[in-house]
């Protein structure tokens, strides 16, 4: 899915118009209201293709990776009374991104062969990107409100974003093309057209949408928008979802529902995940084929590649000797037909980074989803609880996709945009706090729930 991504690299391409949007959505992002911080962010993601770029002395600057670099002047340099407190969450990031770093350069120097210099530079690369942008979301977000903006902003994009899609669809042209990084004319697969606006991979298109939805309809309960600009927004996002004619974010939408309707569940969540894990754990025992097998039998799309998903997990889980330790130089291709092709996140930090890559990007979703369990049991605002939920939907479903697709591109954005949400937002607990109050009315008056920020 990469190879578009690779013809552009090492290459500067400016368009006028994207000089002019990225200029307007730097300067915007340098001087805006901090509630609406997030919004030139959003806009690039949706509506600038990504092959859009300066190499300087083979430096790669995208222009997300500029927007980064503009939320980190203005997160440090204009607003540096804002230093919150480290969580577990913050440091998880930074381990991973580490080993996602040094490991494939440690591979080189014991390896041979390949240009260590370049491919540092490109690590570095996609290491800024992953610790720009999740602590650029991590700072600038610091209230339920910052978050609630933000998702507005998005709702807004998605809607602007869904026509794009139905005339692409409707015309087979892209009009993102003008860009470059796009096909003017949209690929087609089993007779349906397979549209992708902005974005790298038609795929991504309808992940990003997928994942967005949660959060843009549970604003029908919490506000952030209209109530018809939220109904508009949803079903924008599943204009998109279906426009790109892919399995992946159509699951994750699948898979998105009844997360959604376990919010009346919520209390028994442990009771139920580890249901689940035992019922996998009897699957296995009973199945003729491994548990993994059932991937093979998820298809909503016709000429969707879920065959090859399970032939990736199995030829993974097969070949693990290969990997293990440091991730591999050999690649997947010797594993079965078409496995070069590694459309799995997961795989994708086990062949970069060896099993601790793999277990610290798992950890990450873990601690992520921990977050969620925090904020929405500490909520002392109803409204906030839902969100809490909404943003455990949306990594729910990230989490889905990730089996069926390695992210690139602007897709990332709006992955580091739940956990930079879950990072920042301020969980309160409940405790028992008593009043001063004289020693006559404490004795008679109870003691009285006071909420306060955790520590």
């Amino acid at each position: 899915m990469e190879e578009g991504a690779e013809a552009i690299r090492n290459m500067t391409t400016l368009h006028p118009l994207g000089l002019a949007a990225v200029v307007v959505a730097g300067v915007s992002m340098l001087l805006v209201d901090r509630r609406y911080v997030l919004w030139p962010v959003i806009a690039i993601v949706c509506f600038v293709a990504s092959a859009q770029r300066v190499v300087i002395f083979g430096a790669d600057f995208t222009f997300l990776r500029l927007m980064v670099m503009c939320g980190l002047i203005r997160a440090l340099a204009f607003e540096p009374w804002h230093r919150p407190k480290w969580n577990r969450l913050d440091i998880i990031v930074l381990l991973w991104a580490a080993v996602a770093f040094s490991f494939p350069l440690v591979r080189l120097v014991t390896g041979g062969g390949g240009d260590l210099m370049s491919s540092a530079v490109y690590r570095a690369g996609q290491t800024f990107d992953a610790v720009g942008m999740y602590f650029v979301f991590r700072l600038l977000v610091r209230s339920w409100d910052d978050a609630l903006s933000a998702i507005k902003g998005l709702t807004l994009a998605l809607i602007v974003m869904a026509p794009f899609f139905i005339a692409e669809w409707l015309t087979r042209f892209n009009a993102f093309s003008i860009f470059g990084g796009v096909p003017e004319m949209t690929m087609i697969r089993n007779d349906r057209l397979r549209c992708q606006g902005a974005f790298s991979h038609p795929i991504l298109a309808g992940c990003f949408a997928a994942s967005a939805l949660p959060l843009i309809a549970v604003q029908w309960w919490v506000g952030g928008s209209s109530r018809t600009t939220t109904v508009i927004g949803s079903l924008a996002c599943l204009v998109v979802v279906v426009a790109c004619a892919s399995s992946t974010p159509v699951l994750a939408v699948l898979a998105g529902v009844p997360a959604f309707g376990m919010w009346w569940f919520r209390h028994h969540a442990a009771w139920i995940r580890w249901s689940i894990y035992g019922g996998l754990v009897a699957l296995h025992i009973v199945m003729n084929a491994p548990v993994w097998h059932l991937i093979s039998r998820v298809s909503v799309v016709a000429g969707g590649s879920s065959w090859h998903r399970y032939a990736l997990v199995d030829g993974a889980i097969t070949h693990w000797h290969e990997w293990w330790l440091i991730g591999t130089r050999v690649g997947s291709a010797h594993w079965g037909h078409f496995t070069q092709d590694v459309t799995n996140m997961y795989i994708v930090q086990g062949l970069s980074g060896g099993l601790l890559q793999l277990l610290l990007f798992l950890t990450l979703i873990g601690f992520a989803f921990g977050r969620v369990g925090r904020l929405w049991r500490g909520a002392t605002d109803r409204r906030h609880e839902y969100l809490a939920w909404a943003l455990g939907v949306a990594l729910w479903m990230h989490a889905v996709n990730h089996f069926g697709v390695a992210y690139f591109g602007q897709v990332w954005m709006g992955w580091y945009f739940v956990l930079a949400m879950l990072g920042a937002l301020p969980p309160v607990v409940a405790t028992w706090k008593t009043s001063v109050q004289s020693a006559s009315s404490a004795a008679s008056d109870p003691p009285r729930l006071v909420p306060t920020p955790a520590t």
